[in-house]
């Protein structure tokens, strides 16, 4: 449980400093991570 809260603040800090060329490669883990929340 706190891995995936680490896991997500790492990826918003990423999307917040990330370019939007990275923020499309960056889109799939939030994707990924956003699929996951809602499982459980």
């Amino acid at each position: 449980m706190s891995r995936r809260s680490a896991r997500e603040g790492r990826l918003s800090t990423t999307a917040s400093e990330a370019s939007e060329e990275h923020k499309e490669s960056v889109g799939e883990d939030v994707a990924v991570a956003v699929a996951g929340h809602r499982a459980s």
